[in-house]
């Protein structure tokens, strides 16, 4: 009798978990085969998978009883992961390899011995370094999603050993580590629009411009058809590429949305997620986890390093907004259920759009407003003062008559702007620790250096417009972030004065 034990991973699990495949094989016994362990039917249809794909390995499935547990058995076991390590302690009870020690192991077989991409690589990665594990073992096809972690998982101290098939997983110990550095190169965020077809709006295009480039939350408003959806939309193509880690922090949440693709298995672009105004706080933040329902990520951590785009503001319920509030604070999502508490990454730069009254005029110089007397405030109740607080950037978009239209021009095109966000972002972040201005904490915001003359006119706006310390923190990082696109060290007068307009604009 041989008992034989691979350690794998519960995928399925909320937080890091270990199981051990033990295989029990009495070549004299007339047993059969019993699979035992809590498992869902695509595990017990493995035993036929890892069977063909043990004979496509030049072995034979182990004769007379075998008795396959997985442990711990209280636990439930899903999905087709436990593939590879049924399949090394198949091989190892037929005389061919042995588990690697200090080994997990996770993959998909098919019939033919090859692997099968694992979607789950980047939290198994996560996981196998938590649960102190030396290596981990998986499909050559989840290569290039691993690579996002192999500077992540080569400092935990774990060895990444892709296996092209279930004989090459045998014999882990000859398999060479993927190596840090092999990065997947990042591709720029697509413009939904090209700056340069917006006509006119320069104002509204250097406010964009400033809050693109220290992350800052932003509220477009103005009349119908003045550009306000236009310019979210090209601001997507002024964010900088991904680094690795925040594609790997992407790719990990849209994974757990079941939003990847074989045929686009990373993500690679900063996300623009524009939710419908119908959406609930459960679509925004996060939710499910009901019955055999995993929880999933809202549109908060679909967004994560990159832009949430809130069109008709207002219509959006107000209990979806204010669930905005917490996570744009923290930069995460959390979801409390009975069975578990999950947390999301959701660091996310929110830009919003509204008109000012249900007809939309308000502010329009060349219609009148028809709304009745407190419509407008009816229309805007919704948003409330603690989330208006929030943002960063309020931007006024005063619509163009048509003669303006034919005459204005369509100005700097989003290549030649996306380089000055570039520089200021990484001019920032040489001081912030890698981080943009809007994550810059209160005590940091205090210490930054600004000349005597600008801190005296920001204490003089800050009084007139009674803000409060929140409004005085934001204020002043965006007056760091034009000093930045200036390369600047210190925030001068003209930056705050300048701020000043973009926190003016909604007061009028």
């Amino acid at each position: 009798m041989s008992l034989i034990r691979v350690p794998s991973l519960a995928l399925n699990a909320y937080a890091p978990t270990a199981v051990v495949v033990e295989m029990e094989h009495v070549e004299s016994g007339g047993g059969g085969f019993q699979l035992v362990g809590n498992a869902d039917r695509v595990v017990f249809e493995s035993v036929a998978r890892v069977r063909a794909a043990v004979g496509a390995s030049g072995a034979d499935f182990p004769a007379g009883s075998v008795t396959l547990n997985l442990s711990p058995a209280s636990l439930p076991k899903e999905g087709a992961a436990y593939d590879l390590p049924i399949g090394v302690a198949a091989l190892a009870a037929s005389g061919r390899g042995a588990p690697l020690a200090g080994a997990c192991y996770i993959g998909e077989l098919r019939l033919d011995g090859n692997l099968v991409h694992c979607p789950d690589i980047l939290p198994a990665i996560s996981n196998a370094a938590a649960l102190g594990f030396t290596s981990l073992v998986f499909p050559l096809a989840s290569a290039a999603q691993a690579a996002l972690a192999a500077e992540a998982a080569e400092a935990a101290g774990v060895q990444l050993l892709p296996a092209r098939t279930l004989a090459d997983a045998a014999d882990a110990a000859g398999i060479e580590p993927l190596r840090a550095g092999q990065a997947v190169a990042p591709t720029p965020t697509p413009a939904g629009v090209e700056m340069h077809d917006i006509r006119g709006q320069a104002g509204a295009k250097r406010a964009m411009e400033i809050a693109i480039a220290g992350g800052h939350n932003a509220l477009l408003q103005g009349p119908p058809g003045s550009g306000k959806t236009l310019l979210a939309k090209a601001a997507a193509g002024l964010l900088p590429p991904m680094t690795n880690k925040e594609m790997m922090e992407v790719t990990a949440v849209y994974r757990r949305a079941g939003k990847l693709t074989d045929e686009a298995p990373i993500i690679t672009a900063r996300p623009f997620v524009a939710p419908h105004s119908t959406a609930t706080h459960v679509a925004l933040v996060g939710g499910g986890g009901g019955g055999s329902n995993p929880i999933r990520p809202g549109a908060c951590s679909l967004a994560h390093s990159g832009i949430l785009f809130m069109d008709e503001f207002p219509q959006f319920s107000a209990p979806a907004l204010d669930s905005l509030r917490q996570s744009m604070e923290s930069g995460v999502c959390r979801v409390d259920r009975q069975k578990a508490v999950v947390e999301f990454p959701a660091r996310f730069q929110l830009v919003a759009a509204q008109n000012l009254c249900r007809c939309g005029n308000t502010g329009n110089p060349h219609a009148a407003c028809t709304c009745p007397p407190g419509a407008a405030a009816q229309y805007l109740r919704n948003v409330s003062g603690p989330l208006l607080d929030r943002m960063d950037v309020f931007i006024s978009v005063a619509p163009l008559t048509p003669a303006e239209l034919d005459e204005a021009d369509g100005g700097e095109w989003t290549a030649e702007i996306a380089p000055r966000v570039e520089s200021a972002r990484t001019f920032g972040a040489e001081r912030n620790g890698g981080r943009t201005n809007a994550l810059l904490e209160p005590g940091e915001v205090e210490a930054l250096a600004i000349h005597i003359e600008a801190r005296q006119l920001r204490r003089e706006y800050v009084e007139r417009a009674k803000l409060t310390a929140r409004g005085f923190h934001r204020l002043t990082r965006v007056a760091r972030t034009i000093a930045d696109l200036e390369a600047a060290p210190t925030i001068m007068p003209d930056h705050v004065d300048e701020a000043i307009t973009f926190r003016e604009r909604v007061e009028r």
